[in-house]
């Protein structure tokens, strides 16, 4: 049985990530404070200030090292951190005639990712 995990702070869904998400979009002082040995969530909503979370630490908005797409209301906001490929990005290669993802690529010069297309459509 599957056990549904719910944000501490706001009681919204929460989605299970790897031990290795967390300590990469951490900021480097605080990395030692991720315990390895536990499963470790990112809050689902768009509103709250944790953004990671185990059963006994929790991690803020502020304790990340880049914007989380979804808790930003900002276009500047990376949509696909391996491309670091922003919304605005986005929004300025179609206003130039872009059509498709592909357009947007060749015009950004940044590949997307599946993840980051799933997003955009």
């Amino acid at each position: 049985m599957n056990i549904i995990k719910i944000c501490p702070a706001c009681g919204s869904l929460a989605i299970e990530v790897e031990l290795i998400t967390v300590k990469s979009m951490l900021k480097d002082n605080l990395k030692a404070e991720v315990d390895n040995g536990k499963e470790w969530h990112i809050c689902s909503g768009d509103k709250c200030e944790i953004t990671y979370f185990s059963n006994n630490k929790k991690f803020s908005k502020n304790d990340i090292r880049v914007l989380v797409w979804y808790k930003e209301q900002t276009h500047e906001v990376p949509i696909c951190y391996c491309s670091n490929l922003t919304e605005k990005e986005i929004f300025d290669a179609v206003k130039k005639g872009c059509k498709t993802i592909e357009d947007v690529q060749d015009y950004t010069n940044k590949n997307i990712t599946e993840t980051a297309r799933q997003k955009i459509l």
